[in-house]
């Protein structure tokens, strides 16, 4: 599922560029309040807490998260398509991302679903071990009309407001192979991630899954963003950063267990 060594995730071309995880523009009114970017990467799933086979990640280093770059898209692609849709997420994204909540029409919650697939492709390179979205639903997804580009089947997404303003992101991916069916490729995803106030979470997951996958995002009072769109006017609760990482652990270990037990590298 990873890439080709020095070619895009998108469309298999060279001439790389190194950009920032978190678009330029938001630099303008996100405050770079830490000194070093602490990254973990976790490959291993046999401890629920995820303590074994911790290590540091390729983002771990001086400086603040917003300061960090990834080399994983073409200059095409990067100067193209994904360009023009952060120019269109901007003035829609900016309000959540400095608190203040709206209300979303149709298109514009097209666009920022939009959005999210995008970061999420992008972000889960940050550790390719972990990187689970199949070539073809990253391919498809680049290769559309502007206008006609929706994200992939399946993929479920939630909004929300934190409490601080920080800037960061978890991603968990999972795949697992049935020995009985060697052609079945089963695959989880979780990406959850905070620009400002806006409190993203993407979830996919590759084949029924018999719990109610509302459960987590209701509890850290996110509402839905994709496929059925819940955002009104009135803002939901807060989602209180306590909460955040012991919830986001939880359910990745369901979906494990859903999986198992014969799961590829992941978290």
């Amino acid at each position: 599922m990873n890439k080709p060594a020095g070619k895009c995730i998108f469309c298999r071309n060279g001439n790389l560029s190194k950009e920032h995880i978190f678009a330029d523009w938001l630099h303008e009114y996100l405050p770079r309040t830490r000194s070093f970017t602490d990254h973990r990467v976790n490959h291993g799933l046999d401890d629920p807490y995820g303590r074994k086979d911790v290590a540091a990640g390729k983002l771990a280093n001086n400086g603040d998260p917003l300061s960090r770059k990834l080399r994983v898209v073409c200059a095409s692609c990067n100067n193209g398509w994904m360009s023009r849709l952060q120019i269109l997420a901007k003035p829609i994204l900016l309000p959540f991302v400095l608190g203040k909540w709206r209300a979303l029409d149709a298109n514009e919650t097209r666009i920022i679903a939009n959005w999210i697939t995008m970061f999420t492709m992008v972000i889960e390179f940050a550790d390719p071990a972990t990187a689970v979205v199949p070539v073809a639903q990253r391919e498809l997804f680049a290769a559309r009309d502007d206008d006609a580009r929706r994200p992939p089947m399946g993929w479920r997404m939630w909004i929300g407001l934190q409490e601080g303003n920080e800037s960061d992101f978890y991603h968990f991916g999972v795949a697992s192979i049935n020995p009985a069916e060697l052609l079945s490729w089963n695959w989880a995803m979780i990406t959850t991630f905070f620009i400002g106030r806006l409190t993203v979470q993407a979830v996919r997951i590759d084949r029924l899954y018999p719990q109610p996958i509302d459960e987590y995002p209701k509890i850290l009072n996110l509402v839905d963003l994709w496929p059925r769109p819940a955002v009104r006017p009135r803002a939901p609760g807060i989602v209180y950063f306590s909460m955040q990482s012991s919830l986001i652990r939880a359910f990745r270990n369901e979906i494990v267990g859903f999986l198992a037990p014969h799961n590829d590298p992941g978290a």
